[in-house]
């Protein structure tokens, strides 16, 4: 009998009652993470961490999808569309140098960059004596939505149960009788921690999003613990503070309690696998191969022939599309980083950057039976429709609806960053290309004659706002294009680029198809 087997009966003899416990980790390695990079990440598309486990410490780097930098804000100038003519005949002369420093003086968001997503807090759990020195796994299940850790004398489950949002659940079972210390710690200045390191809630600076967390352990022996960890913050909407943040946390935390850790477990692994067993790649990998550490198959990449290797890379991506995205509308749309980030000032502000990656983190969803996970995006097509109508009208001075480049909890469509990167007039209407697509797969007429106005709406906009080619009363081909607007990640202000184009013409066709569905 292995080392392994040995652990798997140990933890049913602990585990009475709990069923179908992991056989061993999907991806997996064999010592300490060097950096956050290295750690594994768990979620339920609320709450997410990444876990760092070893014999002398495991530690949760946690996040919540609403804890963001600023306030509910509009970021539109009011004279912005006064500027607008004159930023058009620039870019017609192929002035874009001018063009630029006029639309950064008069026409991009106020102010020019958009909210940060931010890290919530970290929990630490550390034996008061180390274990004896052995090897050690740590890495993630799959199909069981778990981080899992085994070094012969520690065992341990993390997971973001996916039917409670509000929670993540730690539970560690020794060999031999061991004490924990276990205590919460926040990044954010404005956090007040408890004496005994069980809770912290504050503000973020400038009257922002308020917010706390809390943990509570339970001891069903001398062996085992299990850690119930919530976090909240008082978002109510992209336009309204003022949750009961607190209530929501003891909720969580007195509903996982009453559960138990067996309840818990059991309908995670339910509602988890309901998604993630819909679909199965199989590809003959070489025998062998799976007992090598992800790290180690990795770095033989270049050289290996290891068709299993791919497998395990569709099973890590449908893994992160579940883990990160709740599977209805309650749910935030994926950052730039999806779920994870341990930064308060995170490359790119790691807000959702429209043009393409949001798109990325979403083309999974229909292909591989995820349409649930793709809501959340709906929630923020719908919501940027709002703010984007405005921006549509102070900006453009169009109907319908628009977003540019990035978006953040506040639902900013304006240019952010600068507008040499910012003034890209497609973005929304690249991302309302997904209700389309997603009706296709799933052909739910109530979803698209909700989604309806949305769709239609980015159509409009561009009725109003396309312009000759130009400025020419009319051309060879009678060209109507966008301007300004740019290439994305090119850069530089110039009419009619050819991405915009193509998404305005899918657009407009979209718009037809649905309304004979409809």
């Amino acid at each position: 009998m292995n080392m392994c087997q040995k652990f798997i009966f140990l933890s049913l003899a602990l585990f009475a009652g709990v069923s179908v416990l992991w056989a061993g980790p999907d991806m997996w390695d064999d010592r300490k993470a060097k950096d956050w990079n290295e750690g594994y990440p768990i979620g339920n598309g609320q709450l997410g961490a990444m876990v760092f486990a070893s014999p002398d410490q495991v530690r949760l780097q946690f996040n919540h999808s609403r804890l963001w930098t600023g306030k509910p804000h509009a970021y539109e100038r009011p004279n912005a569309v006064k500027a607008l003519p004159r930023i058009r005949q620039l870019v017609r002369e192929r002035k874009s140098k001018e063009a630029i420093q006029l639309a950064n003086r008069e026409f991009v968001a106020n102010p020019v960059k958009e909210a940060k997503y931010q890290p919530f807090g970290d929990l630490v759990i550390k034996p008061q004596k180390l274990p004896p020195t052995a090897p050690f796994r740590r890495g993630l299940v799959f199909r069981d939505g778990m981080h899992v850790y085994d070094d012969g004398f520690l065992v341990c489950e993390t997971f973001a149960p996916y039917d409670r949002p509000g929670i993540i659940v730690h539970h560690l079972t020794t060999k031999e009788p061991l004490e924990f210390e276990v205590a919460l710690s926040s990044p954010h200045q404005t956090a007040k921690v408890a004496a005994d390191g069980r809770q912290f809630s504050g503000r973020l600076p400038g009257d922002g999003i308020s917010y706390a967390a809390e943990i509570r352990l339970v001891r069903e022996n001398d062996r085992t613990l299990t850690v119930y960890l919530a976090a909240a913050t008082d978002v109510v909407s992209p336009w309204k503070l003022g949750g009961d943040f607190r209530g929501e946390v003891a909720a969580s935390l007195a509903d996982a309690e009453r559960a138990g850790y067996a309840k818990v477990r059991s309908s995670h692994l339910a509602a988890w696998r309901k998604l993630y067993d819909r679909v199965e790649l199989q590809l003959e990998g070489k025998p062998g191969l799976a007992q090598l550490s992800t790290r180690v198959r990795l770095a033989r990449q270049p050289v290996e022939k290891d068709p299993a290797f791919v497998k395990l890379n569709f099973d890590y991506g449908r893994y992160l599309l579940i883990a990160a995205n709740r599977p209805d509308r309650s749910g935030e749309a994926t950052t730039l980083q999806g779920l994870w980030n341990d930064q308060l000032n995170p490359p790119w502000e790691c807000s959702m950057t429209i043009n393409i990656n949001t798109q990325m983190n979403y083309w999974p969803a229909e292909v591989c039976g995820l349409g649930e996970c793709h809501l959340p995006l709906m929630r923020l097509l719908d919501e940027i429709a709002v703010s984007g109508a405005k921006t549509a009208r102070t900006l453009y001075g169009a109907g319908g609806w628009m977003a540019h480049h990035n978006i953040d909890l506040w639902r900013g469509t304006c240019p952010f960053d600068d507008a040499y990167w910012g003034t890209w007039q497609a973005g929304g209407a690249w991302l309302a290309t997904h209700i389309w697509e997603h009706y296709r797969f799933g052909g739910d007429r109530e979803f698209l004659r909700q989604m309806w106005p949305t769709l239609r709406g980015s159509a409009e906009f561009f009725t109003d706002a396309l312009v000759e080619y130009g400025g020419r009363a009319s051309t060879a081909h009678g060209e109507l294009v966008t301007n300004p607007s740019m290439s994305p990640e090119h850069g530089g202000l110039r009419e009619g680029p050819a991405i915009d184009m193509q998404i305005v013409r899918y657009i407009y066709k979209a718009v037809l198809a649905a309304a004979k569905e409809l």
